[in-house]
């Protein structure tokens, strides 16, 4: 377990660290915006991991350059990523934690919407004194309506009401259940 702790109580961790880390994720969203899958790819380790919200694992920075050239040539054609830092911890002084909330502006637009919001869990690395994305893990923000407990009560009921039907029965009023 870890708890937050200020970048100034850990030996070597300094405030030039976070601002380090803040241009190192400004740089990948300008990347974005200029639809450079290259230098969106640039802040990544050579060996790092992304997740997108597809669920996908690619492995590598080449990997990743690939999946964000096709977006960015593509969908997402002219779009801007605005990517804020919610929290950042550091876990020594070569690892740190930071989630971000993120989304996509598209060309048509002037303002983020709620379909394409998303937070990221990004694992950054001190490599050879520079600052670098070992790991991310996007997951969508979905909007609710009315309370989570509520929802899933209702999808529950209605699984089990599924799951509980046998071919070929019928409901009172005569309809096939």
């Amino acid at each position: 377990m870890t708890r937050r702790v200020p970048p100034s109580s850990i030996d070597g961790v300094a405030r030039d660290d976070e601002e380090q880390i803040g241009a190192l994720l400004a740089e990948a969203a300008d990347a974005w915006t200029r639809g450079d899958a290259a230098g969106f790819v640039a802040v990544f380790a050579p060996d790092s991991d992304f997740v997108g919200n597809d669920g996908v694992l690619r492995r590598g920075r080449l990997a990743n350059q690939r999946w964000h050239s096709r977006l960015l040539s593509g969908v997402f054609r002219g779009s801007r990523l605005v990517l804020e830092c919610e929290s950042l911890r550091f876990l020594n002084t070569e690892v740190a934690l930071a989630h971000t909330l993120s989304s996509i502006v598209f060309p048509w637009r002037s303002e983020p919407s709620p379909r394409t919001s998303s937070r990221g869990t990004w694992v950054l690395i001190r490599q050879d004194g520079r600052w670098l994305v070992s790991a991310v893990q996007h997951s969508r923000l979905r909007p609710t309506g009315g309370s989570g407990v509520a929802r899933l009560s209702s999808t529950v009921v209605s699984l089990r009401g599924r799951l509980t039907r046998r071919p070929g029965r019928r409901s009172r009023s005569g309809r096939a259940v």
